[in-house]
């Protein structure tokens, strides 16, 4: 048996398909020519072009006028609102009393005032998710209600009463007793459990703004990140209090086990060690122990004075004795530091706590942070670092601000919002094909960048990147320590634009160097630092000439209006008689409102009303939308006329422009949160522009099963209808066919394929995922055809292809999950890692410091980083609303088909 490629692949990579369009044909003979090989790509390309409209919708284009503006960065900075921004179904009519305090002081909670002034709250800002008010006496007011309260949540040692009440960093080394003793128990539990209680809720109260280190110690001194451990850090290296590096000091607290006798001097000496290179101001021990020590007070106390003194006395240390000690007098002296050095400074007086009730250690020891309140006033919002939300809110954060009576600390209130819904102007900024923006906190973290995923797609604790590992030019350095001193200024040099090939993970990355303009400024009162990106010289296309109002205007909500000719179409409610529009947020004035809300009928109706020139309404779009919702209207004359033949091949058609706009043939409901710029179809037609681009087979969100997806850009309009590759692009036009169909066209363009003496055929792409092979017709399950690699399904294949140059190695850096990411292959072929459930993608780790929370190596002299990996799944639709008597919109013509 012999493998034929056609030698006229390459050049239709070339000249018509960028995804590397290859035609394979197994036979029991040679065959005698290649020349047919441009044969299927014309028929494919004329089938798009002539019959389905795409030539048609560019001609369109080409009739009206479209304008080019320069792009001014200083005027992108003032259209981002952060401060705007969901939504959380829950019971708005009551609040949730939380926490152990009400058991202890029943009186100690808000006012039916207090409520009534959240629920004002809500009704003025939708986008709050969450208020709530957490005391002194740890209960907490939380409104809306949701299922349950707690009776053990306790707010003062939650992350964000923490950071409110102390926002400065904090170096914190907690040591813990692990002498024999401490076996021992009080009221049916053992002293070590009490112990790693508090030691835990000490590090829980931490964020990643604070840096942590953990001494165990009896007669030897131990610490957590001693020897090889995950985190990367030394033995007495401070670890940035990010989620995972919590878990991981936490595993080592639980697994603690009490044995030998209790020298306190090994264990300053090495919590001390902790501090040797720490520059922030507030540094402390929490110094924890059952008894005596075995070692002597005068050596203790000294070993501590000479060690902090070297510090220039700047270690506080606060000591806790648990019930029973014998040890009051020298712990007491120990957080006295009464043998301190007075040469090096005036030392930081601390505190000894006695623990009458060991099972109140854990709010002794969680509390430790009251030491660093401040008796000022702290006027200015506090932004949390984002966590993931455990009510499936995605990254949220919560502004908070503390309160006082008589200058003591008495509580923290806060309002919790999703960063979506907070940095969604920035996240719909896209003016230009190049031009995006990206927030950094006040510690260079990058809290919003296309290169990340998006808030509403986080699905656990996030890893937080600083700016230099997304922006690797050089000159972002100097960038970055302007936006850190909270600086305003504008800098041109080359920066990188990466940009997914359609699903990132399966096809990876491309990405180019552009000249770009940086222009930067603070965000007050918060500290957040803003940049938007442009790229020199850049220009703004809009279609600049009014068009007349649309004649129909058929919005997507079908389960909202009754529209003409509907029918039932893959179980859905549909029309054939028309396509229906969806507007995604970035089409709006205030993109964050369209995030949180559910549009109702009246909102439809004020769509209709504008689009098609009825009474003066202003539902809120941005002013270009009404022209590309008229332009598009030809989608229609395009597809309508030829309603029959064209359902007979194409399961949906479809064109998504850059300003929101999406049109869909047959017109059914679609998800609100569906954006067409965020699909693959969509980004793999942009990376190949002018050009058809094919997807592999997929598993289609209508429900119509397998299918392939042809697409193509839509260039801005040209009175001569002649194009090059600078014309911007203002949309992409995609098509859906099911697998049988797409191979029926195969065999139209080669009828060798249909010829008994071959084997067959098999289409694959530039990246080696198999397009279409003849094993798929007759397949039970066609979720085999997904995500299927030439290398596995044709190993022999893939070796001709990668020796004729016709696969090439493609490699980025997944921040993410912290690998290197290859999606195209060379040879010899490589061992692929088991990480992601596909056949072909190869990945392998690059080594992380999660102690400093950065790449071992600087990953700017490697790959450039991935584009953002978005969850390309769809939230299911609610049952349609269908009428039994409802026609079906096609009956398919398959006898011509089955003929073949």
């Amino acid at each position: 048996m012999s493998i034929k490629y056609t030698k006229g692949a390459s050049m239709m990579v070339n000249d018509f398909l960028l995804v590397g369009l290859v035609i394979c044909f197994f036979s029991q003979t040679t065959l005698a020519s290649n020349a047919d090989s441009y044969e299927l790509t014309e028929r494919l390309r004329s089938y798009m072009n002539h019959r389905l409209g795409v030539e048609k919708m560019q001609t369109h284009l080409d009739s009206l006028s479209f304008s080019r503006t320069p792009v001014i960065p200083e005027e992108l900075l003032t259209t981002v609102n952060p401060n705007d921004g969901g939504f959380f179904k829950v019971n708005r009519r009551d609040a949730c009393l939380h926490g152990q305090g009400l058991n202890k002081n029943p009186t100690k909670f808000l006012n039916d005032q207090i409520i009534q002034v959240m629920k004002e709250n809500l009704h003025l800002y939708p986008s709050i998710k969450f208020q709530y008010v957490g005391t002194e006496e740890g209960v907490t007011t939380v409104y809306p209600r949701f299922k349950s309260c707690s009776s053990t949540y306790d707010p003062r040692f939650r992350p964000w009463y923490v950071e409110a009440a102390t926002p400065e960093s904090k170096d914190v080394v907690v040591v813990i007793d692990t002498s024999g003793s401490m076996s021992d128990s009080y009221s049916s539990r053992v002293l070590m459990d009490i112990a790693k209680e508090a030691a835990n809720t000490v590090i829980t109260t931490l964020n990643p703004n604070d840096r942590v280190g953990i001494v165990s110690f009896s007669d030897v001194a131990r610490t957590a990140t001693g020897g090889n451990n995950l985190l990367k850090c030394k033995r007495t290296e401070l670890a940035l209090a990010t989620p995972q590096n919590k878990k991981y000091l936490k595993s080592y607290v639980n697994n603690l086990r009490p044995d030998g006798t209790t020298v306190y001097s090994r264990a300053f000496s090495l919590a001390f060690d902790y501090f040797n290179d720490s520059d922030s101001i507030d540094k402390v021990i929490l110094f924890l122990t059952d008894g005596l020590p075995t070692d002597g007070e005068e050596n203790i106390l000294n070993g501590i004075a000479d060690r902090n003194a070297k510090l220039k006395n700047s270690v506080v240390i606060l000591t806790y004795g648990l019930a029973g000690s014998e040890g009051d007098e020298i712990l007491s002296n120990i957080a006295k530091q009464i043998y301190h050095r007075p040469l090096a400074g005036e030392i930081k007086l601390g505190i000894y706590t006695k623990v009458e009730d060991p099972n109140n250690l854990r709010t002794a020891m969680g509390s430790f942070y009251d030491y660093f309140s401040k008796s000022s006033r702290i006027i200015d919002p506090i932004f949390t670092v984002p966590y993931y939300d455990a009510f499936g809110l995605g990254l949220i954060t919560s502004i908070c601000l503390p309160f006082y009576y008589h200058s003591n600390l008495k509580g923290v209130t806060c309002v919790d919002m999703s960063m979506e819904d907070l940095l969604s102007d920035i996240a719909f900024l896209g003016r230009t094909d190049s031009s995006y923006a990206f927030i950094i906190d006040p510690n260079g973290r990058l809290l919003m960048h296309p290169l990340l995923p998006s808030p509403q797609s986080v699905n656990d604790d996030p890893i937080f990147l600083q700016v230099t590992s997304l922006e690797t030019s050089p000159q972002a350095e100097d960038v970055l320590k302007s936006m850190l001193r909270g600086e305003s200024g504008k800098d041109t040099f080359g920066s990188l634009r990466v940009i997914s090939r359609g699903d990132t993970i399966l096809e990876g990355s491309i990405s180019s160097n552009v000249e770009s303009v940086y222009t930067w400024n603070r965000l007050s009162p918060n500290n957040f630092s803003l940049c938007v990106v442009t790229v020199k010289s850049d220009f703004e296309t809009v279609l600049s000439d009014t068009s007349n109002p649309s004649q129909n205007f058929f919005y997507h909500r079908l389960d909202l209006e009754t529209v003409p000719g509907e029918c039932e179409y893959l179980s859905a409610t549909a029309t054939i008689d028309h396509s229906v529009v969806l507007l995604s947020p970035a089409a709006f004035e205030e993109p964050y409102l369209q995030v949180i809300r559910e549009e109702t009928v009246n909102d439809i109706e004020s769509y209709r009303s504008y689009f098609t020139g009825g009474p003066a309404t202003y539902p809120g779009f941005k002013e270009f939308v009404f022209d590309y919702v008229a332009a598009s209207a030809y989608f229609d004359d395009i597809m309508v006329g030829q309603a029959d033949g064209l359902l007979d091949s194409v399961v949906w058609a479809y064109v998504g422009f850059k300003v929101g706009v999406f049109r869909l043939y047959p017109g059914t409901r679609l998800a609100q949160e569906y954006d067409a710029l965020k699909r693959p179809w969509y980004k793999r037609a942009i990376t190949q522009k002018g050009r058809i681009s094919f997807s592999i087979p997929y598993e289609d969100a209508f429900g119509a099963g397998a299918v392939i997806t042809m697409s193509k850009t839509l260039l801005a309009g040209r009175a001569d209808n002649s194009h090059d590759d600078s014309d911007p692009i203002v949309g992409v036009m995609g098509l859906d066919f099911t697998m049988n169909v797409f191979y029926y066209f195969m065999t139209d363009a080669f009828p060798e394929c249909a010829d008994p003496d071959n084997l067959g055929c098999f289409m694959v792409d530039d990246g080696g995922f198999v397009v279409m092979h003849h094993d798929w017709l007759d397949l039970d399950d066609k979720h085999a055809a997904y995500n299927v690699h030439i290398a596995a399904k044709e190993p022999g294949v893939a070796k001709i292809l990668i020796e004729e140059n016709l696969m090439h190695r493609l490699g980025c850096i997944n921040h993410e999950d912290r690998l290197n990411q290859f999606t195209w292959l060379d040879g010899p072929l490589p061992a692929c890692v088991a990480w992601t459930q596909v056949q072909c993608t190869c990945a392998d780790e690059f080594e992380f410091n999660f102690c400093q929370n950065k790449p071992e190596l600087d990953t700017r002299d490697s790959y450039a980083p991935c584009a953002a990996f978005e969850d390309n799944s769809l939230t299911p639709l609610p049952p349609s609303r269908m009428s039994e008597d409802l026609k079906q919109c096609h009956y398919y013509d398959c006898e011509s088909k089955s003929k073949r």
